[in-house]
C-alpha cells in the first residue's frame, strides 16, 4: 500500500529520472533539482500539496520520460576520457550456461525450422566456434553463427558466457556481448540487433563499453 502522504513528490521524480542514459545525477544533481524544483513551483499554481502526490505518484513514468524528452533536445555529446588499463589477464574460456529439457538432444545448426523454434533448442556441428553446443536467443543470431562458420576471414567464434568479460557501459551496467568473433587481424564484438533498435539509447551507451 502506498503513503502517499510520506511521499516527496521531487524525489520521486529525480529517482525516475537519475537512472536515465545521458544524465550523470553525481555531475548534475544540483542542475537536475532546480529543473524539478521549477516543476513543483508550477503544479503549486495548479494543484494543492496533496493534489501535487497523487499526481506525481499515480503519473510519474509518464511526467520523467516526458522531462527527458525535453531534456535531451539539450544534451551535449562529447568523446568520452576513457584511460585503458589493463588489470589482469586470463585466457580461460568459460562454459555457456545451457539449460535443457530432460532427454532434449542438440540440433545441427542448419536444422530447417521457424524462428519462434530457435530459442527452444541447443545447436551443435560448429567448426570455428570455442565450444561444441550453443543457444540463440533469436533466429537472428543463430543466422550470424551461420555467416561466421561460412566466413572465410572468420578464424573462430564465441558465444561468451555471462562471466566471461569484465566489461561495463552507461552508468556502470555490466555488457555481454553476443558474440566475440576472431578474424586475421582483429577481434570483435558483436551485437545482433533488429533495425529498428540501432539508434536505441541503449545501444548509443554501448559504443563506449569500458
Amino acid at each position: 500500500m502506498l503513503d502517499f502522504k510520506a511521499s516527496n513528490p521531487l524525489k520521486v521524480l529525480v529517482n525516475e529520472l537519475r537512472d536515465k542514459p545521458e544524465i550523470d545525477y553525481d555531475e548534475h544533481s544540483d542542475l537536475l533539482y532546480e529543473l524539478l524544483t521549477s516543476l513543483m513551483d508550477y503544479f503549486a499554481t495548479k494543484f494543492t500539496a496533496d493534489e501535487i502526490k497523487n499526481v506525481v505518484m499515480y503519473y510519474k513514468k509518464d511526467i520523467a520520460n516526458k522531462l527527458y524528452a525535453q531534456m535531451r533536445k539539450h544534451f551535449v555529446s562529447s568523446e568520452p576520457n576513457i584511460i585503458e588499463q589493463i588489470t589482469g589477464v586470463s585466457y580461460y574460456i568459460y562454459a555457456p550456461n545451457i539449460i535443457r529439457k530432460t532427454g532434449e538432444k542438440s540440433v545441427s545448426l542448419y536444422e530447417p525450422m521457424n524462428d519462434a523454434e530457435v530459442p527452444k533448442h541447443v545447436f551443435t556441428g560448429f567448426k570455428k566456434a570455442l565450444h561444441p553446443e550453443y543457444k540463440f536467443d533469436s533466429s537472428k543470431e543463430r543466422d550470424f553463427a551461420i555467416v561466421c562458420e561460412s566466413s572465410p576471414e572468420v578464424k573462430r567464434w564465441l558465444r561468451p558466457a555471462p562471466k566471461q568479460f569484465n566489461l561495463f557501459y552507461g552508468h556502470g551496467q555490466r555488457y555481454e556481448t553476443d558474440f566475440v568473433v576472431e578474424t586475421a587481424d582483429m577481434m570483435y564484438l558483436v551485437e545482433v540487433k533488429g533495425k529498428d533498435r540501432f539508434d536505441s539509447e541503449e545501444n548509443k551507451a554501448k559504443k563506449c563499453v569500458r
